[in-house]
């Protein structure tokens, strides 16, 4: 069912101008925000191929460059940028639309108020990277994409940094936080 409500689509960007034409230009969207629409009607999700590959070209490679060893720069690929993403992207459906609070029916939009959307964020990237993990695991089995996929998670920390985001700093923290208590569990 729910992939039957939340398609993926791949698309090309031909033109933006205006609005759509200012600030840091986005990889990839899910539409709508209105959790009463999309439980009636579903969501779309919407990969924008081009302008991945003009981040991955012009931002995620050069910064490679200066943040990894040589012999590690050969494993950072478009395929596995794109596969980050769309991680990345499948992730923020992850959780429930509805909760119920002291009793009334209400979202998680709501209750996090202006925090909602930076924990949304570093969610969708902390559970891509756990999917990520999984495909490679239970699917791809190889190594190369497991070590590749977490230099990929930070130099994409690096990529939003450079563009003005202060979400990264909450996914640090977020990470962390998950570390420490899945250490503590260990012990």
């Amino acid at each position: 069912m729910l992939g039957q409500l939340a398609p993926i689509r791949v698309a090309n960007v031909v033109s933006t101008a205006g609005d759509a034409n200012s600030g840091v230009q986005t990889a990839a969207f899910n539409l709508p925000n209105d959790e009463r629409i999309v439980r009636e009607k579903g969501s779309k999700r919407v990969m924008l191929k081009n302008i991945q590959a003009a981040k991955f070209q012009h931002v995620l490679a050069p910064i490679s460059t200066i943040a990894l060893r040589p012999s590690e720069q050969v494993e950072v690929s478009f395929d596995e940028f794109f596969t980050h993403i769309l991680m990345h992207e499948l992730m923020h459906g992850l959780g429930p639309g509805t909760i119920t609070v002291d009793g009334r029916e209400t979202t998680i939009r709501q209750e996090l108020r202006e925090t909602h959307s930076t924990l949304e964020e570093a969610k969708a990237n902390i559970s891509g990277l756990w999917a990520l993990h999984q495909l490679i695991d239970q699917v791809l089995s190889t190594s190369r994409w497991r070590a590749a996929c977490i230099r990929r998670f930070w130099l994409r920390r690096f990529v939003l940094y450079d563009s003005g985001s202060t979400k990264p700093m909450a996914e640090v923290s977020l990470f962390n936080s998950i570390r420490c208590s899945a250490l503590e569990q260990s012990r």
